[in-house]
């Protein structure tokens, strides 16, 4: 590696198709978030460079000639600073100072069409050459806030010290096709580059044509999931073979469990036994938590190879079941824990969820975890709040969640998502509200749901703006459950 032919070298990886970063028909900016992990080693040098890259640009974009270096394979004397002809964003990873562009330190910065970084921390990647940092980039199209967040630490805990926010309109600066990709580059300087693992998700609803027939434009949700390079094709057929055989009706809920949830359900059927195996029999040391129809449990699945979270729901509780079942069926977000499969065997209701280890925002808030410093709780209501937005706006058909609190939101390394949609219902959009008996946690139920069982999306937002308020004072919004009398 130290070989003279390594310097001044340029390397780049991008994901094979386009990205639909925004639906010019409709004006619709998508979110989306990328989660990736690298290595650069300095090769025991005290002087090294010139770091790595991930960026969003324009379709097409080539490797410009004379680009080794601090131009990081991106930008060459003629680009870095022509905003008008880049249509280049990115999130930069700088190991050595040039003196001529760069702050006077080694630093992690947002670039937006210039090889200058718009906003910058430092950082000292000598510290730690040949370990593994972990990287969280997330857009929210509504607030237009771009954030980068990044750790070495294996707990995954950010503070204000490496984490970035810039506030940027893809819309106004980048094509409605991207490319998304990595790029790094060496100069007078060596060192090693490795993209570890990645993975990019985005919900941009498009209108898609069949251009060559002319015939009826369809609607569907775009997702992208790359969790390993080498298992790119694979998801991609099996997000396309998802997407084509959704059902995005409100169908009736017949009687029999299996009927109903075999017609709706895109996840597996999982069969007891494998179930009862992956949570050691339900053990007491596998209890995760427990809810109002049920337990929770931690179990590990031998086929997959993963941990997943399995609820077993009390057999009293079966119209739950079902409609829990049906409706997260139908939902795919980002910031929506991943819905993957249930059993209906034995007299037993079961559904196998995606394992998340750093608890519910509950616990963080008011239990015995670690407080949560201020971007990690900015981030957490930015993706409460994109969650709520695509069950009220977004999802075919729409969703009213119905207990929004801090107990059903599961945090993640970079972002949060909502689970728990027992007592959801589909929205019938020929009714301006929806009558029930009135559900969920007392201090969070909206006073008019409350009162005479009005549902609709305000009252959802009422339960985000009391959970809004305990993210940020870090204090109930009751002192105990007597203050509130039971519904």
């Amino acid at each position: 590696m130290n070989s003279v032919k390594w310097l001044c070298h340029v390397g780049r990886a991008t994901y094979v198709e386009p990205l639909h970063l925004w639906d010019s028909s409709t004006r619709t900016l998508t979110d989306f978030t990328t989660n990736f992990s690298f290595t650069i080693d300095t090769l025991n040098a005290d002087t090294y460079g010139h770091g790595i890259v991930f960026f969003l640009s324009s379709v097409g974009n080539s490797i410009p000639t004379n680009s080794p270096g601090g131009f990081l394979g991106l930008f060459n004397t003629t680009t870095s600073d022509a905003a008008s002809r880049n249509q280049l964003v990115m999130a930069e990873f700088d190991t050595f100072v040039n003196e001529e562009w760069d702050p006077p330190v080694q630093h992690v910065g947002i670039n937006n069409n210039s090889i200058r970084s718009a906003v910058y921390a430092k950082w000292d990647p000598g510290s730690y050459s040949g370990k593994t940092a972990k990287v969280g980039i997330s857009y929210n199209a509504t607030a237009k806030n771009l954030s980068v967040l990044w750790t070495y630490d294996e707990n995954l805990v950010f503070t204000g010290n490496n984490s970035l926010s810039y506030v940027i309109d893809l819309m106004e600066l980048l094509p409605e096709w991207v490319s998304i990709g990595f790029s790094a580059s060496t100069g007078q300087y060596l060192e090693r580059n490795q993209i570890n693992s990645w993975a990019f998700s985005s919900n941009l609803r498009t209108k898609v044509a069949n251009n060559k027939k002319g015939e009826l434009k369809r609607r569907r949700i775009l997702p992208i999931a790359l969790i390993a390079l080498a298992c790119v094709c694979v998801l991609a057929l099996l997000v396309g073979v998802s997407l084509f055989v959704k059902n995005k009706c409100c169908p009736p809920i017949p009687v029999p469990v299996d009927t109903d949830i075999g017609r709706k359900a895109l996840p597996r059927k999982f069969g007891y036994q494998e179930l009862a195996e992956a949570t050691n029999n339900f053990a007491n040391d596998r209890k995760l938590g427990e809810g109002g129809s049920g337990l929770v449990f931690k179990g590990f699945l031998r086929e997959l190879g993963r941990l997943v979270a399995v609820k077993k729901i009390d057999a009293e509780s079966e119209d739950l079941f079902i409609n829990e079942v049906n409706i997260i069926s139908s939902l795919r977000h980002r910031n929506l824990v991943q819905f993957m499969g249930w059993c209906h065997e034995q007299d037993e209701y079961l559904l196998v969820y995606e394992y998340m280890p750093k608890g519910s925002l509950h616990d963080h808030l008011f239990g015995n975890r670690r407080t949560l410093p201020w971007n990690v709780r900015y981030s957490t209501a930015l993706a409460l709040a994109s969650a709520l937005k695509y069950l009220h706006e977004g999802a075919e058909p729409r969703v009213l969640h119905r207990d929004i609190k801090p107990g059903n939101i599961l945090r993640e390394d970079f972002t949060a998502k909502v689970g728990d949609f027992g007592i959801s219902r589909f929205v019938n959009t020929q009714l301006r509200t929806q009558r029930s008996n009135p559900v969920g946690t007392p201090g969070y139920v909206a006073p008019e749901f409350r009162r005479d069982g009005r549902a609709t999306t305000q009252s959802d937002m009422y339960s985000f703006g009391v959970v809004a308020l305990e993210i940020a004072c870090g204090v109930r919004n009751f002192r105990n459950n007597n203050d509130h009398r039971q519904l």
